[in-house]
């Protein structure tokens, strides 16, 4: 199932999240909001908010670091 995860380069909780996909061994890729403003329109159009971390496996939308959302989809 793909991962996807919106960022911001000093945003802590990204980080946080990154940090545990990678130590889950997790792969994801990341859609760097700072480096592509093109990711902010994308992210802003699967949530209708504009703050990240935002998730997405599959079709499933996580906003912001919620880890036990995030580790129930991972394992469906």
């Amino acid at each position: 199932m793909p991962v996807t995860v919106y960022t911001r380069t000093s945003c802590a909780p990204c980080r946080t999240l990154k940090t545990y996909l990678q130590k889950k061994g997790i792969k994801f890729e990341e859609k760097n909001i700072d480096e592509n403003p093109a990711h902010a329109a994308e992210a802003f159009a699967k949530t209708g908010l504009a703050m990240v971390p935002v998730t997405v496996i599959g079709d499933k939308v996580i906003q912001g670091l919620n880890l036990p959302l995030i580790i129930k989809e991972l394992m469906v």
